[in-house]
């Protein structure tokens, strides 16, 4: 026995490739949305509830608030309102085959559409999109300058046909609302788009984004997602503080 015991010892050691970790699931929601909508408050509100949640459970969940312009003529202009937010609600209009433009209209993982202020239809697609594994891991980091928000970014591996989405939120804005169906009220929203970076997908990327001229480093964040190009589907996403230069 003690023979074979050395014996044993002496044989080359095998080198295993263990499997990589399989990356976490991500969700991203994004919030189609206005504060000329009285609908529109209570959707602003289950995103944030599902997002909080996420953060308890250590998810990676990341919401984003797009504030369209068609409610801006109907009594109060929304001041988050961009044409930029309602052309992104039109293309997924068009790649879902949503009847017609509406709010509040969430779009979860870039596949999954329902009302905003629906919680069940929420917690469904959220719960799909949590069974789907990520193609892309995605590290970034973003550093501000004077006039602008420098987001370097590196995926693990090479992209197909997918584009980069790179959005400067603010954490939370309030404001009262003088005119429109939401009159009188202090709205607070979360998440809210601010500036919005769509581009080719590479493995070094760097995207910059123009500050509002209310920014404030710590009230912002920046949210990166990689998406399908032709389905917009959400390939990985990843959501990054932002530091002084």
């Amino acid at each position: 026995m003690k023979t074979m015991w050395w014996m044993m010892l002496a044989l080359p050691l095998i080198n295993v490739d263990w499997p990589a970790p399989r990356p976490r699931p991500v969700v991203v929601i994004e919030l189609f949305t206005t504060q000329g909508c009285s609908s529109c408050p209570a959707a602003d509100e289950l995103v944030r509830e599902f997002v909080d949640m996420g953060v308890r459970d250590n998810q990676e969940l990341y919401g984003l608030s797009f504030h369209v312009t068609y409610w801006d003529h109907l009594g109060w202009k929304d001041p988050y309102s961009s044409a930029t937010f309602t052309e992104r609600q039109k293309l997924y209009q068009q790649l879902l085959s949503v009847p017609q433009l509406y709010t509040p209209q969430v779009i979860v993982n870039g596949r999954h559409e329902l009302v905003g202020s629906n919680p069940i239809a929420l917690r469904s697609a959220i719960d799909a999109a949590m069974r789907e594994t990520p193609r892309y891991e995605i590290k970034a980091r973003a550093l501000a300058t004077p006039t602008a928000a420098e987001v370097q970014y590196t995926l693990q591996r090479a992209p197909g046909d997918a584009v980069v989405t790179v959005a400067l939120v603010d954490k939370e804005r309030r404001n009262y609302v003088p005119r429109g169906e939401n009159k009188g009220l202090t709205l607070v929203h979360h998440d809210v788009v601010r500036a919005l970076v769509v581009q080719e997908a590479a493995v070094d990327g760097v995207v910059r984004l123009e500050l509002p001229a209310d920014f404030n480093t710590g009230n912002s964040a920046v949210i990166l997602y990689v998406q399908q190009r032709r389905t917009m589907k959400v390939l990985g996403a990843t959501k990054v503080a932002i530091g002084e230069k």
